[in-house]
């Protein structure tokens, strides 16, 4: 395959390209042996003391006592506080009359939830408060934070609509407020949804899409008794698949291309299937590399959708599956295929690329110029080298020579056009492509 970047040509010129051609570590463990004691009666039973100790919840031993009162508006029954992130170790304790303490919080910014009922109200059926306060603050190691007494507003509303990057339904979506005990809402099936109930101050979101682990994030401020807005919130779910494959036989070779199934995708992995296993399904979240698994090869992952695989043999078939990935690492179901490798019915031993061009280096007359030539060879860029600074030179291991009919200023030698610092503007940013390599058939083009 020859791919090759242009942007303007000064002369008409030949190439013609022939092709060509333990350290062990090791790691001593000395292990030193000892005379086995007496299993006395003693022994045997602190020892036992040990295998049947359990293991308990760990809670902060240091840190900060948080202590507030609240208004007597407010039913002491009903009242729970605890800090975010912490809901069933650090929750308030009743100290005194309509006064609490949270103790051993860690150190830090921290959110605490307080909520609580009105005296003598109704509350709606599964409403189990209709107060409620979330506070930021940023706690010391060793000091008690005092919140003097608080009044505790009633609850408020937030309505928030969220994005679909994917092909999955909004059913398979909950929004959570992450480290409290408010409970999940489900979004409708055009994605909007509504907390209610909540305790006044500013609440984190997380929009989480069963197949992604990787949760959306969103903010918003909830005011009593209001129903503010929250920005939209993109939930990724698994893209759409590749289409359009078309694999290729060339000699000992596939080469497979598709076409984006659309969507926001990132990027592709080609799964090569080991005849007679089960297919292989991507992990969602997790970053892949080629490499050998137990079912076959992961033999690409990159964000082109082309693949030349030259570990293949002549006659023998290959099956591929091929996802698409987003951002969040997210797989589409698969793309597959298969085909088989063959020999072409002739063989050819040169190239001959035939670069033709009538241009003036003027680019005021819009003809073009060739600044500079890359090579796609063997599935891999090639390195041009014209050092010895004549026509004779390499492309890779391939020795190369190159010749013109005619050069429109002697002093500008043909070969530059393949040195790599030739014009800073010529950058592969502007590669041309070719998806099907060329084979030169020496029989229909001799010369």
């Amino acid at each position: 395959m020859l791919m090759f970047l242009t942007k303007k040509a000064f002369q008409r010129m030949h190439l013609h390209l022939v092709p060509g051609l333990t350290g062990i570590a090791i790691l001593w463990a000395f292990v030193v042996g000892c005379s086995p004691t007496q299993d006395t009666k003693e022994s045997r039973s602190k020892r036992d003391l040990l295998v049947d100790e359990k293991a308990t919840p760990s809670v902060p031993v240091a840190g900060t006592n948080l202590t507030f009162s609240i208004d007597e508006g407010i039913d002491e029954a009903s009242l729970d506080a605890y800090i975010v992130g912490y809901p069933d170790t650090l929750v308030a304790e009743k100290i005194a009359v309509h006064r609490y303490q949270i103790k051993n919080v860690p150190v830090g910014t921290r959110d605490v939830i307080i909520t609580g009922t009105s005296s003598g109200s109704k509350l709606a059926l599964g409403q189990t408060f209709d107060r409620g306060l979330r506070l930021r603050k940023d706690l010391r190691e060793g000091e008690i934070l005092e919140l003097g007494t608080l009044h505790l507003p009633p609850t408020g509303q937030i309505k928030g609509r969220l994005e679909m990057e994917g092909v999955s339904s909004f059913q398979t979506v909950q929004v959570t407020i992450p480290g409290t005990k408010l409970a999940a809402t489900q979004p409708t099936a055009e994605g909007a949804y509504t907390f209610s109930n909540l305790p006044v101050g500013l609440h984190d979101f997380g929009a989480l899409q069963q197949v992604n682990p990787r949760s959306a994030i969103g903010a918003a401020e909830v005011s009593s008794q209001t129903s503010p807005g929250v920005r939209r919130i993109i939930v990724r779910s698994e893209p759409n698949a590749p289409n359009s494959l078309s694999i290729v036989p060339k000699n000992n070779s596939l080469i497979l291309s598709w076409s984006t199934g659309g969507g926001e995708v990132s990027g592709y992995l080609v799964f090569k299937k080991r005849s007679g296993t089960e297919s292989f399904k991507p992990e969602a979240g997790k970053a892949y590399e080629a490499g050998t698994l137990s079912s076959g090869d992961i033999v690409f992952v990159g964000s082109t959708s082309y693949f030349a695989d030259n570990a293949v043999r002549n006659g023998q078939s290959y099956s591929y599956e091929i996802y698409a990935f987003n951002k969040d690492l997210v797989y589409s179901k698969p793309l597959a295929g298969s085909g088989i490798p063959k020999a072409p019915a002739y063989q050819y031993t040169a190239y001959r690329l035939l670069i033709d061009s009538t241009a003036s280096d003027c680019e005021t007359f819009g003809t073009t110029q060739i600044q500079s030539l890359r090579f796609h060879m063997d599935n891999s860029w090639q390195v041009n080298d014209f050092s010895n600074a004549n026509n004779s030179g390499k492309i890779g291991r391939y020795p190369v020579v190159v010749s013109s009919n005619s050069v429109y200023n002697s002093a500008y030698e043909v070969y530059n056009a393949f040195t790599e610092d030739n014009n800073p503007w010529s950058t592969l940013d502007d590669a041309f492509l070719i998806a099907d390599p060329f084979d030169v058939n020496r029989t229909a083009y001799p010369g």
